[in-house]
């Protein structure tokens, strides 16, 4: 050690500094892997980014939080792994993704799944920035691994499908003698008889409805635009309405989940019934839940009532500048002209094909 400092000191070298130095550059060797390893254990899974990001899909009042969670646990999670950092996942494994879905011919639903990545993932990109966050976990996600990679169905066509009059009077016929529930043959003539959105009117609560003003009021957390939604009921909507009262389990929500009354019924169950409804008879072509809106609509533009109205009635997004900075009418007035007028003409409907208007003589009774 004697001569080995000699040496230094004869290539003007302070042995002293250098072991000073030596010390500081191991101390910092020994923080670096430290800090890598903290890193390491705080950077998020995928199974963590998803379910932050789910949560977050919940509190912002995102009903289609229970999409993305099953589409995460059946076609995400089986094929990177949930134990996978979020940051690792690769272009290549989002390929795996989709192609799994492609190969059984669902492409339309790779479709959604690719969306529910790039969100998940953008989510978590910007979740690292946000100075109001509250969780230690981070993502380091450096940039979107699904943001290059096409969609499965690149000419995916909007849907078109619509029910004529006489499918009508034949889904409102095979709804009394099917063996689907009361609470779903109600929904599915409620949305008839409202045109909403199909996860609206399922997670349809009592404490939305008045009663006496014959109104329901929809909160801008459960709406797609984010506003406040009033709906005028028809006298044949609060037969349904009413009558639901009586069936078990309504305490919270008109239309609850089976075996869940804190949960609202699932889209998917409504659209499994309808799918058996329509396997019974060749008089009704497959149609899915939200082809009723579609067919609403078109019908009570059939019978003259203005796009404006139907707009309003259905809570699309208007977004020119008097809209949505001035005018602050709520139409209820015209809403509930059209919407009554609507219920005239459906009720007519179905007495054209010989039967009672009056909705009890549809309907199964409902008992506790």
């Amino acid at each position: 050690m004697a001569a080995k400092a000699r040496r230094l000191i004869r290539e003007g070298i302070d042995p002293q500094v250098q072991r000073d130095q030596l010390r500081q550059e191991q101390e910092r060797l020994r923080l670096e892997h430290e800090e890598t390893l903290r890193r390491e254990a705080a950077t998020g899974t995928l199974d963590e980014l998803f379910e932050w990001h789910i949560q977050r899909l919940k509190a912002n009042g995102r009903m289609y939080w229970r999409e993305v969670e099953r589409g995460y646990k059946a076609n995400i999670r089986p094929v990177v792994g949930g134990t996978t950092k979020a940051r690792d996942v690769t272009e290549e494994g989002v390929v795996q993704i989709l192609a799994r879905l492609k190969d059984r011919d669902a492409l339309v639903y790779a479709n959604r799944v690719r969306s529910y990545l790039h969100a998940a993932f953008e989510a978590g990109r910007r979740h690292d920035l946000d100075p109001n966050r509250l969780d230690t976990v981070r993502f380091y996600i450096a940039h979107n691994p699904v943001a290059n990679v096409p969609r499965p169905q690149k000419n995916e066509k909007p849907c078109d499908r619509t029910l004529d009059r006489h499918e009508i009077r034949t889904l409102w016929r095979l709804l009394v003698v099917s063996r689907m529930s009361y609470a779903t043959q109600s929904m599915i003539k409620l949305a008839l008889l409202t045109g909403q959105r199909i996860k609206e009117i399922l997670g349809m609560r009592w404490d939305e409805i008045d009663m006496d003003q014959r109104i329901w009021i929809l909160p801008n957390s459960r709406t797609k635009p984010r506003r406040e939604h009033t709906v005028p009921l028809t006298p044949t909507a609060m037969i349904i309405i009413k009558r639901m009262q009586r069936y078990p389990d309504t305490d919270i929500y008109l239309f609850p989940k089976l075996g869940d009354r804190h949960a609202p019924m699932a889209l998917s169950s409504v659209s499994r019934a309808i799918n058996r409804l329509c396997s019974t008879t060749e008089a009704l072509a497959k149609f899915t839940p939200r082809d009723i809106r579609r067919t609403v609509k078109t019908l009570m533009g059939d019978l003259g009532i203005s796009k404006e109205t139907r707009d309003r009635i259905q809570n699309h997004a208007l977004n020119d500048v008097s809209t949505r900075h001035y005018d602050r009418y709520d139409y209820l007035k015209e809403k509930r002209t059209a919407l009554e007028a609507w219920d005239r003409h459906l009720m007519g409907m179905l007495r054209a094909q010989g039967r009672p208007s009056n909705i009890v003589s549809f309907t199964k009774p409902a008992t506790k």
